[in-house]
């Protein structure tokens, strides 16, 4: 398992597979999971953990700047943990030796990864193509926790022009233990998840920023 450098910047997403100790570890957190209504997506769930209604009359600090201080804040220990796990596990050594350490050679004490939000969901519904250009994250992954007997709940990734037509790149269907990490740089990749015929996807969305001095 390891993050594909070439891949990240070249089309904007990396896919590789998760080992299965990660994938049971997350499954453990799953079934622990208390969930509630998704008001972002009617028909999917999320942690009650997570708080999407705290910050309404806060002006001066963007609003997902401030919810993911509060959900990571709130995020269970167990899942802290296999964050912590995803970063020591050498997926991310690519970027740090070709990209990161280099720059940052006289100093070792920096967190050079961090994450800043978890967000774990159960949905069918789809998400039309949008980006996540200027965001708080430089990249993120997503990690399929199941297989789907049928077509539907796929990530479709593709390159929008100047006009907001959009070119379809890829297709990523749900498979346990896929794990995709998206490039947060580039303003003119997009995606959109395809809705599901059949089936609940899980999925768990982790957002990194690269420390910079």
């Amino acid at each position: 398992m390891h993050l594909n450098l070439f891949d990240f910047y070249s089309k904007g997403y990396s896919v590789s597979k998760l080992p299965e100790d990660l994938v049971s570890q997350l499954w453990r957190i799953v079934y622990a999971t208390e969930w509630k209504d998704d008001e972002e997506f009617a028909e999917g769930q999320i942690p009650t953990w997570i708080k999407t209604d705290e910050f309404e009359n806060i002006k001066t600090i963007p609003l997902e700047q401030l919810s993911a201080k509060k959900n990571l804040f709130n995020t269970p220990l167990e899942l802290k943990q296999f964050g912590q796990a995803l970063l020591n596990s050498g997926y991310f050594n690519p970027m740090l030796e070709e990209l990161i350490t280099p720059h940052f050679a006289d100093y070792k004490w920096l967190n050079q990864i961090e994450i800043i939000s978890y967000l774990l969901r159960k949905n069918t519904s789809d998400l039309s193509w949008h980006t996540d250009y200027n965001g708080p994250e430089d990249f993120f992954v997503l990690i399929y926790l199941n297989d789907l007997a049928v077509e539907g709940g796929e990530v479709e990734f593709g390159i929008q022009d100047q006009n907001r037509n959009t070119s379809s790149i890829g297709i990523e269907s749900p498979e346990t233990g896929k794990i995709i990490c998206v490039n947060c740089t580039n303003p003119y990749l997009v995606h959109r998840v395809n809705k599901n015929t059949s089936g609940t996807r899980y999925v768990l969305n982790i957002k990194f920023r690269i420390n910079k001095l």
